[in-house]
């Protein structure tokens, strides 16, 4: 925290560069400061601040970075001095949140899980298809294999048999008027 040692009141400029914002940032807030009904000194037409107003400055700007809540309710809260009820409320809502983000992590890592569980069920599933219809084209092959075997075989028999056939049915040159 910055400290003002003596009761000097400092410019806007000097103010929002010791707590390091813009000018124009500091005027936003001053505005918001309004707002909620809280005004800050005015010097020959000037804003000036105190010790104090620096305080509460700094606590609003640390209240807006570490919570969520909009720039007129950090004003309220430092403001009203509620600012010490609302680190006790914002440590059970951030526990609060936190149970209820671990609780639904925890859903949803068993919704995977199962998901995961099923797909590898599936997989088997495949696995054991894709395994039997391996197994019936080996056997499919061999069939074809098999009666090609036997057709070619058959296939010989028969031209060797014509074969003979002609042979046996073919006359001497001599013997051709008999018949």
């Amino acid at each position: 925290m910055l400290k003002v040692i003596d009761n000097t009141l400092l410019d806007s400029r000097e103010v929002a560069g010791k707590l390091g914002i813009s000018y124009d940032t500091l005027r936003k807030y001053n505005t918001v400061f309004y707002e909620v009904g809280h005004t800050f000194q005015k010097v020959k037409n000037k804003v000036m601040y105190s010790h104090s107003d620096i305080e509460i400055l700094q606590q609003f700007l640390s209240l807006h970075k570490e919570t969520d809540y909009s720039l007129r309710e950090c004003a309220s809260f430092v403001v009203t001095g509620e600012i010490s009820q609302l680190g006790a409320q914002s440590l059970k809502t951030l526990t609060k949140q936190f149970e209820q983000t671990k609780q639904e992590q925890h859903q949803l890592n068993q919704a995977l899980l199962e998901q995961i569980n099923h797909h590898t069920d599936q997989l088997k599933g495949a696995e054991n298809v894709l395994q039997q219809q391996s197994q019936q084209l080996e056997a499919l092959q061999k069939y074809i294999d098999t009666k090609l075997e036997e057709r070619d075989r058959k296939l010989m028999e028969v031209v060797r048999d014509l074969q003979e056939v002609k042979a046996a049915q073919q006359k001497k040159w001599w013997q051709f008027w008999k018949k």
